[in-house]
């Protein structure tokens, strides 16, 4: 089992675990399916407890024969949601939780007992050390040289509460800012005027009530200032 939960890198909020098993039958049959649990006890797999409970599809015909006996490695990714620290029902970083897997051969019949990770009279716990980092994210709509941004970003940690920051001219290069940043504590969404068209760089920054930031950039097409406007007079038609 592995993780990556580096702040501000790859899913924010969320994360990717490996869990890998070897599959041997030596009668030669392949893996037909497989049943996944995670649990929060080592020797309690229902009710509260149980956070994860997967059974694949029941045609996997996994496994190739050699010297009478099927040998498969198998490497399955769930995406755990890391979400919010009040949902209860996903996984959360720094928690002891224990895992096994009952697999299948293509006859129906199960590994029997279940495979625990460490093995099955000392089950070891894994802990996915890390933190469910800010997710920034906005939307733009340029009305003239305004443009209008709309704030779509997501903190996790205590009250899933947000602070932000603004900066409207960065380098597209060099990620570095200038002008006026606006920042705020509730209000999500700001409004900024050009000095003239262009193609610009925003960045709005995320910071949970913890103290982590996390940064998002994107461009931002102010398209028409006005200035290239037809000009037009009322004619008397006699």
């Amino acid at each position: 089992m592995s993780s990556d939960s580096t702040p501000c890198v790859g899913i924010n909020g969320e994360d990717g675990l490996y869990f890998e098993w070897t599959y041997l039958d030596s009668d030669c049959d392949k893996e037909k399916k497989f049943q996944f649990q995670v649990s929060t006890s080592k020797y309690i797999w229902s009710g509260d407890y149980l956070k994860i409970d997967y059974t694949s599809n029941n045609n996997l015909n996994w496994g190739l024969c050699s010297n009478g006996v099927v040998s498969v490695l198998n490497s399955q990714m769930p995406l755990i949601s890391l979400g919010s620290l009040n949902n209860t029902a996903s996984l959360k970083y720094n928690t002891n939780y224990y895992w096994r897997v009952r697999v299948y051969d293509e006859h129906g019949t199960a590994s029997d007992p279940w495979t625990y990770f460490g093995n099955n009279s000392t089950r070891v716990s894994f802990k996915i050390n890390g933190y469910p980092s800010p997710y920034p994210e906005f939307m733009s709509t340029p009305d003239s040289l305004s443009v209008n941004f709309t704030n779509v970003s997501s903190c996790y940690s205590s009250n899933d509460s947000c602070s932000y920051k603004w900066s409207f001219d960065c380098s597209p290069l060099t990620l570095l800012c200038s002008g006026v940043d606006i920042t705020t504590n509730s209000v999500e969404n700001v409004s900024h005027t050009y000095g003239a068209k262009g193609e610009y760089t925003a960045k709005l920054q995320a910071c949970d009530a913890s103290g982590v930031c996390c940064d998002t950039y994107h461009t931002v097409n102010v398209e028409n200032d006005g200035a290239d406007s037809p000009k037009w007079k009322e004619i008397s038609p006699f």
